[in-house]
């Protein structure tokens, strides 16, 4: 047998189950369409904001590329101040960092590089960011603190460039055995592709040491 024996049944069941559920129903749909349009307000901001930070980035490299490196600094200073949550931010930061390096203040160099290290979002930027600052803190002879920096993140991708700055550290603290084995761990895990300066560079470290002869050719 039909539950609602008639229509009028069937419309009083309806109202009765609207004022258990409407208030609940409607606040939901609210909170649903509140959140779809907060959403598409992020997404139209995050992208006005990188498109900026794109900009200015592009700005900062053509001042670079006219070795304007005081303008290229002020350029940079202001994306790391403006936008310095965007990987813009931390690409700005590493451009100080080097004009810092090119004008041999290691100090100033280390100081930016912490900052993209602690700043950025992006793996592979951090991971970046970790390997210029242990080499930084290698020619500074913190070393100590080199060893701290290349073990703070995983290398990932980067196993190579991770092994050799681990072996120009052993260098520098004067363990051969271990630099030797760090080189060597670099240079096998070097991808097919890589340049061939890269694994003619690592022949180099490791014929100093001892280990496997400088090559000559491109194998």
């Amino acid at each position: 047998m039909d539950p609602y024996a008639s229509e009028k049944e069937q419309i009083d069941a309806i109202r009765v189950w609207w004022r258990e559920n409407g208030k609940g129903i409607v606040v939901g749909v609210v909170l649903g369409l509140a959140g779809l349009f907060g959403w598409r307000m992020w997404q139209d901001y995050s992208h006005n904001r990188s498109e900026q930070a794109s900009f200015e980035y592009a700005r900062m490299s053509a001042a670079l590329a006219q070795g304007k490196n005081d303008a290229a600094r002020q350029w940079a200073r202001q994306i790391t101040v403006d936008y310095g949550s965007t990987s813009y931010g931390t690409l700005a930061a590493f451009a100080i960092a080097k004009i810092d390096m090119d004008q041999g203040d290691a100090k100033a160099a280390g100081k930016r590089l912490q900052w993209a290290f602690e700043h950025t979002g992006d793996e592979g930027l951090r991971r970046l960011a970790a390997l210029r600052l242990a080499r930084v803190q290698i020619s500074e002879g913190k070393l100590d603190a080199a060893d701290k920096t290349l073990h703070s993140t995983p290398p990932g991708g980067f196993t190579a460039a991770f092994s050799q700055v681990e072996g120009d550290l052993y260098v520098a603290r004067g363990d051969t055995q271990k630099a030797r084995a760090a080189y060597g761990a670099a240079l096998k895990a070097l991808s097919p592709g890589a340049p061939v300066r890269e694994r003619q560079l690592l022949k180099v470290k490791l014929g100093n040491l001892g280990g496997a002869p400088a090559a000559q050719g491109t194998s």
